[in-house]
Formats: C-alpha cells, sequence, structure tokens
C-alpha cells in the first residue's frame, strides 16, 4: 500500500509537470511571435573623427575610426519595423516591411556633469559643417539629417543645434521618413558634431609674460550612412511610368501671389514659365478608364492591378529651362488655401494629396516639403505613391525665382512668380465579383455548389459592388415540391447565410454596368443535393421521380428496374400487339436513357467544376498557409505534449489495474487451493478409518 501511494504520488507529480512545461512552451512560443512583430531598434556603426579646434567639420581629408560605445557621445537608433537586409556599396541596407522608421540619437545625460578635468562638451559659436551652412549656431553639439535618392545629390531633413543640454529632448525621434523615399529607397546620412575641451594643471610662470594654455580643445564628428526601402511595397509597382496604359496629368497655372495659391491665371508670353514644363505627373497599372461627370478620370482596377502614380522632373530647379537666372525658390512662409495647409515652409517645392474614402470622409491631407530637391531627381521616374480605391486630389505648389540682375552672388531686386500643377481623379474596382466562402471549411465555393454548413460573403475589399441575395425554400406536399422566396434584401461583406435553401446572389458594379451572378444551395436535404448536382429545376425533378426513379441520400437519381416479359401468342394479333409494346417499351427505355445521360452530364459538369474549384481553394489556402503556420505549430505542439499526457496517465491507471487484478485473482488460488487439500486430507482420514475398521 505504501509504495502505491508513493507511485501515485509521483504520477500525480509527473502530471503536473506535464501540464505545466506545455504551457510554458506555448506562451513562450507565443511571447516570442509578439516580439518578433513588435518594432525593433538598430544601432548602425559609423566613423568618428577627431579635429582640431579651428577646423570647420571638415572630413573630406580626415581620417576616421569605427564607431564605438568609448569615441561617441550617444548612440544613433533607428527604430520601426525594420530589418538589416545585407548592404549596398558599403552601406548597410534596412527593409522597412511597413510603415516609416524614426531617427534619434540618446545620450548619457550624466556625462554633461563630467569634472572640468576631463573631456566634456563646450559651446561652439561655428555655424558651418562640412560645407554645410546650419541656420543656428552649433552650440552644445548638433545633428544633421540628410537624404538622396541618387545617393549623390544630398538635401537637408532635419537640423538639430544645441541638441546635448539638460533641457534637450533626449532620446525623442529627430526625424521620420516618408513613404516616398521609401518606395523608391533612399540614402540617408547623419552627422553628429560636437566640440569638447579638457581643463589642463597649470600655473603662470612669473619669470615669462607667455600665458600657458590651461585648457585643451579639440572637435569631433560622427557621420552614418545607410539605405533604407519598403521592398515589398516598391515589388508592387509596375517597372516603369512608361508602361501603358499610361495617362499623363495635370497643367501648370499661374496662381498670382501671396494668396495661398488659390488664382488660376493663364500663363502669357511674357511669364518667366511660358513654353516650358517643370514634369510630368502620370498614373499606370490601371484596366480601363472613363471620365465623370466633373471631366475627372476614373481608373478601373481588377485582381492585381496596382495604379501608381508617378512624377517625372524634367528640369535642373537651379537652371530652369536652360536659363541660369531662373531656379525652384525656398518658400519658407507657403501656405495652401484649398487643402487648408496654414503657413508652413515649403522649402524648393510642395507636394500635397489628400484622400476621400468611400464612405465620403475626408482624410487629413499629406505634405512633402522640399519634394523638388528632395523627392526627385532630374530625367527619372520617381513613383509617389500605389493607390488603392478611394477618390484624390493632389497639388504641386511651387515658386519660380527670376535673378537676371548680379552682382557676384548679391541678387539685386529677384522676382518671384508662384506656380500650381493640381488634378482629381478616382479609382474604382472594375471587376464585378463576389466570393462565396464555406463558414466551416473556409473553402472557396464555386457556382452552383453545396454546403451543409452555410457561407460567407467576400468582396475582395471591394466598396463599388451592390450585392443582393435572394433565399428560396422548398417546399413538399402530396409528393410534388414548390418553392417560395423567404428573403431578397441587400447584403454587406462579411455577411453569413447558414439557413438551408437556395441562394441567389447577384451583384453589380455601378461604373462598369455589369452584372454577376451566382447559386448557392445550403442543407443536406436529398432534394436539395439533386438540384445542386443535376442542375435540372424543381418540376424537372418531379417529373423524373413520377416515372418511377428513386432519389438517394447524395442527391442522384436512380432509374426504375424494367422486367422483360415475352409472352407466346398463337395469333398474329396478339403478336402485333406484342411488337407494339415492344416497341413502347424500348420507346420509353431510350427516354429513360436519354435523361440517365442528361444527369449524367450535369453530374460531370458540376463535378469539373467542383474539382476545378478545389484546385482553386488548394492554392489560395496554400497562399495563407505561411500567415498561418506559426500559431498552427504552436497548438500542434500544446496538443502533442497534453495527448502524451493523457496517454501516460490512461495507460498508469490501465497497469494499476491490472495489478490488483492480479493480487485479487492470486488470493482466490491461494484460497481454492487451501480449500482443495483440506478436501483431500478429509478423504485420506475416512479412508483409514474404513481400513481399521
Amino acid at each position: 500500500m505504501v509504495n502505491n501511494k508513493i507511485t501515485d504520488n509521483r504520477c500525480i507529480l509527473l502530471i503536473k509537470t506535464a501540464v505545466f512545461v506545455s504551457f510554458t512552451v506555448c506562451l513562450s512560443f507565443f511571447h516570442s511571435m509578439t516580439t518578433m512583430a513588435a518594432e525593433t531598434s538598430i544601432k548602425p556603426s559609423g566613423t568618428q573623427y577627431q579635429l582640431s579646434e579651428k577646423s570647420k567639420y571638415s572630413l573630406s581629408d580626415a581620417s576616421g575610426t569605427a564607431t564605438n560605445s568609448s569615441n561617441t557621445f550617444g548612440a544613433l537608433t533607428i527604430t520601426g519595423d525594420v530589418e538589416e537586409d545585407g548592404a549596398y556599396e558599403g552601406l548597410p541596407i534596412y527593409n522597412v516591411n511597413e510603415g516609416n522608421i524614426t531617427v534619434s540619437y540618446p545620450f548619457d545625460i550624466t556625462s554633461l556633469d563630467v569634472d572640468e578635468t576631463e573631456w566634456h562638451i563646450t559651446e561652439d559659436g561655428g555655424k558651418a559643417v562640412d560645407g554645410i551652412e546650419l541656420d543656428s549656431k552649433i552650440g552644445n553639439g548638433a545633428i544633421i539629417i540628410q537624404s538622396s535618392l541618387d545617393g549623390e545629390k544630398w538635401v537637408i531633413e532635419s537640423e538639430q543645434c544645441n541638441a546635448f543640454t539638460k533641457e534637450a529632448d533626449n532620446g525623442a525621434a529627430l526625424y521620420s521618413t516618408n513613404d516616398i523615399q521609401l518606395l523608391n529607397g533612399c540614402f540617408y546620412k547623419v552627422i553628429v558634431v560636437y566640440k569638447e575641451m579638457q581643463k589642463l594643471p597649470g600655473k603662470q610662470l612669473w619669470i615669462t609674460p607667455l600665458k600657458v594654455p590651461d585648457s585643451d580643445t579639440h572637435k569631433r564628428a560622427e557621420v552614418y550612412e545607410f539605405y533604407a526601402i519598403n521592398e515589398t511595397e516598391a515589388a508592387k509597382g509596375v517597372p516603369s511610368s512608361a508602361d501603358e496604359p499610361r495617362t499623363e496629368l495635370g497643367e501648370k497655372v499661374n496662381t498670382g501671389k501671396d494668396n495661398g495659391f488659390s488664382e488660376e491665371n493663364q500663363i502669357k508670353g511674357n511669364d518667366p514659365h511660358f513654353g516650358w514644363d517643370l514634369g510630368t505627373f502620370t498614373v499606370n497599372g490601371y484596366t480601363d478608364k472613363e471620365e465623370n461627370g466633373n471631366g475627372d478620370y476614373v481608373f478601373l482596377k481588377n485582381a492585381g492591378d496596382r495604379i501608381t502614380l508617378w512624377f517625372t522632373l524634367s528640369q535642373d530647379i537651379s537652371k530652369l529651362n536652360g536659363n541660369e537666372n531662373l531656379s525652384i525658390a525656398e518658400d519658407k512662409k507657403g501656405y495652401d488655401q484649398e487643402f487648408e495647409v496654414t503657413k508652413t515652409d515649403f522649402k524648393h517645392g510642395a507636394l500635397i494629396m489628400q484622400y476621400t474614402d468611400w464612405q465620403g470622409a475626408k482624410h487629413d491631407p499629406v505634405i512633402y516639403t522640399d519634394y523638388l530637391a528632395a523627392c526627385a531627381r532630374t530625367g527619372a521616374d520617381t513613383k509617389i505613391v500605389l493607390y488603392e480605391e478611394g477618390d484624390y486630389e493632389v497639388a504641386l505648389d511651387y515658386v519660380i525665382e527670376d535673378n537676371p540682375r548680379k552682382i557676384g552672388n548679391v541678387s539685386i531686386v529677384p522676382s518671384y512668380t508662384y506656380y500650381r500643377i493640381n488634378f482629381k481623379f478616382s479609382i474604382h474596382n472594375g471587376n464585378t465579383m463576389l466570393f462565396p466562402f464555406d463558414v466551416v471549411t473556409g473553402s472557396e465555393l464555386s457556382d452552383n455548389a453545396i454546403t451543409p454548413d452555410g457561407f460567407r460573403i467576400d468582396l475582395a475589399n471591394s466598396r463599388d459592388l451592390k450585392v443582393y441575395v435572394q433565399r428560396t425554400i422548398i417546399n413538399e406536399a402530396a409528393n410534388r415540391h414548390t418553392t417560395d422566396i423567404r428573403e431578397n434584401k441587400p447584403a454587406r461583406d462579411g455577411e453569413e447565410y447558414t439557413q438551408p435553401g437556395i441562394y441567389k446572389l447577384t451583384v453589380s458594379n455601378s461604373y462598369t454596368d455589369q452584372e454577376t451572378v451566382k447559386t448557392i444551395y445550403i442543407g443536406s436535404d436529398p432534394f436539395i443535393k439533386a438540384l445542386a448536382t443535376t442542375g435540372l429545376s424543381v418540376s424537372d425533378i418531379d417529373g423524373i421521380l413520377a416515372q418511377g426513379y428513386t432519389l438517394e441520400d447524395d442527391g442522384s437519381l436512380i432509374a426504375p428496374v424494367v422486367e422483360e416479359v415475352q409472352e407466346e401468342a398463337a395469333v398474329e394479333s396478339s403478336t402485333i400487339a406484342a411488337d407494339e409494346s415492344a416497341e413502347t417499351g424500348t420507346s420509353e427505355s431510350s427516354e429513360v436513357a436519354s435523361t440517365n445521360a442528361t444527369s449524367n452530364m450535369v453530374s460531370s459538369e458540376n463535378s469539373s467544376v467542383n474539382a476545378s474549384a478545389a484546385g482553386e481553394t488548394i492554392i489560395e489556402d496554400s497562399a495563407t498557409e505561411n500567415k498561418k503556420s506559426a500559431p498552427v505549430a504552436a497548438i500542434v505542439i500544446f496538443s502533442i505534449i497534453i495527448v502524451a499526457t493523457v496517454v501516460f496517465i490512461s495507460r498508469y491507471f490501465k497497469n494499476k489495474k491490472v495489478d490488483k487484478d492480479n493480487c485479487r485473482k492470486d488470493e482466490t488460488t491461494d484460497t481454492d487451493y487451501s480449500a482443495d487439500n483440506k478436501k483431500q486430507d478429509d478423504s485420506e482420514k475416512d479412508d483409514a478409518e474404513d481400513n481399521t475398521k
């Protein structure tokens, strides 16, 4: 008994341990999945330079060393859904899976309180960094962020002066990339500069008027370069803006001055913009197009289409139309009246886009400042964005400086003219199609398919389709079947239907005037199955059943068995009658055979359709299998552990029962053996008494 209790306790302990381990494994797995999907931070390495006190941070002739935690003031940090993906021309490549990335430079704020005898940051009154003129003094360090679409022409995206103070927002995002940069791939450069000083021990000698330096000073620069791209989104676009079909959009207009680019004036002969264009906007990747009532284009897309907006800059913005006196000016107080964009620094042109969704709600406009300098390359196609369904309005606001009077680098009363290129367009679904999916299996159902459980409507995120669902039930009375319409109403995307009946799905597209009809059968009734598998009407099947056919559970129609009756006739009339009867039987058999052939043809066609649909389902299921593989793996692991635990418990108690049964059997055997021995002893005793007598 003691051993049994010990064994029971060990078994319970093992069970608890197995359950605990299984849950721990699953929780760890799901935690790792969550961690993988969360934002990540990457700290790229760079080059560190030590420069003289009088240096203007000129780096072209300086020699540097690789950065590390001991020779940098902080750590450059890139944050987002990003991962390192090889190298390009010696620069690390970062693939941004979704959204944008931010750049920050957190530092140890305690380093600002070090003793003066140690190296520490001191104020720098300069405003030049490697040929870059800053708007403010460097102060206690500066951080400059640049971008370039080609790695040659760099523009300043952000400058942060007096960056290393106790009042600074330490670790905050200094810059965030934009969609245009990541769609096309963009180079980035981060320059960190600061001046350091160390106080030296020593005293002024009385014997000499020369002053002994009491401190040592130098300058440091840290340079980080990398390349970032959203490879997934970049691969979705068409390879070139020249691909057909394509449509050019937008015309330049003179908007007048200081009015928020609100006017539309004709460009006349004395206008500096007369006779030449800045660039071209192009839309392609669509299947078809039409014009709406306002004269704007409506682009129609089918499944797989990726409608893309491009811009091709055809001018050198510092020498427009080959004229050195014409250039794109900086618009530091730009604003847009139509988009209600308040005064901001447009720099060298601002691209503004606004999206209106299918519900008619206008989203906030997206502004890309310094667009002509930062996001466009002369003669190159710049992918702006990949568009989905909705209404869009786009505008490019820019200012041209005409500077014909110069004395050296000094401009004498230059003139400024304001211009705008704007257009509207819409993108809508051109495919009139819905996709019914089984609510249990998740597989796509083809036209005239049957499901015992029901189906769900999927419109593939299209907002332009109108769907109506008609539900018809089958009534039976006196061996006759009739139909009765019970529902006929609009349907929503994702709506489910589970009630038995015949469902007629009608989808229409208001932009193409096309209509698609599908029929789905729900239920396990043999008559409904027969309607789905044969394609016959209710009256047709009733007619066949009236001929003696049998309706099986799977919906198949079985022909009746025809008995051949042969009779010998003695007279000619009987023979003729028999012949006529035989002809009639042959005719009926032919009709039955024809009916069976028709039924078999329908069943074969439906089988082919179902097989085709099944093939498509396998392809679609395999396309989504990778997305579901991780959670499924966790479930499988957890299930294996639980099953193993249950098997172990079952075997343990089974063995325990067997042991108890064996013990009982042994006790019974011993008892029977003792009784037999007693009977034998009594018999021997009786024999002895008989012999004595």
